[in-house]
């Protein structure tokens, strides 16, 4: 029976008792307008460069990205509706953290 990595790894944060700091997240405050979306594209944590991952939309300017995937680096941009990236610079994610901003485009 074949097992896949990703449902392993789970299973082995629960066996562990893994805690919350397992968790990485990434928290933007951002008014997108009424229809629009935030997506995040970058590398490392499970992204890439070719295709966003939409955000999930916590409260009406705050959204909210997640993974509980174990990673060594992630560097990472924001896009609006999958299309047009913020302005400045890649962000930087460790395992664990949680990054706080307010993006630009």
């Amino acid at each position: 029976m074949a097992v896949t990595t990703g449902w392993m790894s789970k299973l082995k944060k629960i066996l562990s008792g893994s805690k919350q700091n397992d968790i990485s997240k990434v928290e933007v405050h951002y008014d997108a307008g009424f229809g629009n979306a935030l997506f995040i594209r970058g590398k490392g944590a499970g992204l890439n460069w070719e295709k966003g991952v939409a955000l999930k939309n916590v409260s009406p300017d705050i959204w909210m990205w997640e993974t509980d995937n174990s990673f060594e680096s992630c560097t990472f941009k924001l896009l609006l509706n999958d299309v047009q990236y913020e302005t400045g610079e890649n962000h930087f994610l460790q395992f664990g953290g949680i990054v706080h901003y307010t993006p630009r485009f």
